[in-house]
C-alpha cells in the first residue's frame, strides 16, 4: 500500500534510535527502514501501550471506531499514525471514495479522547497519514509569582490616564 520509498518516510515520522514502534502488518514495508534506524519494530494487531511510535491504517469510516483503543492506551509522549486512502486514489480492493475513512472521521474519535492532529505525511499515491498526540497542558503551573503575567493588558487598562502617561515618561 505504500508505493513511496519507505526509507524516506522514515526521518518524518519522528523516531529516534532505541525507540519502539508498533506497525500495522500492512504496513510492515516500513519495518526493515525502521529497524536501519535503530527502532524496534513489534506487530499493531492490539494496542502496544509503551510503544513510542504507532502506526495503524483505516480503509473505511466503519474501520475508524476500533482505533478508538489505540487511543486509550497511546502514552503522553507516544504519537499515532493514522493512513487512510487518498480520496483520488484508484486500486481495487479500496472502498468507494465516500465510504473512505476521513481526517474528520479520525478527529471524531481522537478529538473527544484528549488527541489533535498535528502533522500530515504522504505514504504515496495511496495513502496519507496523519498524526495524532496528546494535548498538552499547560506548562505554567496555577498560581505562583507568575500567574499575573496574563492580565498585564488587563492591569494596564484599569490604571488611570495620567498614570499610563507618566509610565512612557520614564
Amino acid at each position: 500500500m505504500i508505493d513511496r520509498d519507505p526509507s524516506e518516510l522514515v526521518p518524518k515520522l519522528g523516531v529516534a534510535p532505541g525507540c519502539k514502534v508498533a506497525l500495522a502488518p500492512e504496513i510492515f514495508l516500513l519495518a526493515a527502514p525502521l529497524r536501519l534506524a535503530g527502532c524496534r519494530v513489534v506487530s499493531a494487531r492490539a494496542p502496544v501501550p509503551n510503544a513510542a511510535l504507532t502506526i495503524i491504517y483505516a480503509l473505511s469510516k466503519a474501520d475508524v471506531p476500533a482505533l478508538a483503543a489505540f487511543a486509550h492506551n497511546l502514552a503522553d509522549v507516544s504519537s499515532l499514525w493514522v493512513a487512510v486512502p487518498r480520496r483520488n486514489a484508484t486500486v481495487d480492493g479500496l472502498p468507494p471514495p465516500e465510504d473512505r475513512a476521513e481526517l474528520a472521521d479520525l478527529q471524531a474519535i481522537f478529538v473527544p479522547l484528549g488527541l489533535t492532529d498535528n502533522k500530515l505525511l504522504s505514504f504515496g499515491t495511496m495513502l496519507v497519514a496523519y498524526r495524532f498526540v496528546r494535548k498538552r497542558g499547560s506548562l505554567r503551573a496555577e498560581g505562583g509569582p507568575d500567574a499575573d503575567l496574563d492580565l498585564v493588558e488587563e492591569k494596564k487598562r484599569k490604571r488611570k490616564p495620567e498614570e499610563r502617561a507618566a509610565s512612557r515618561r520614564k
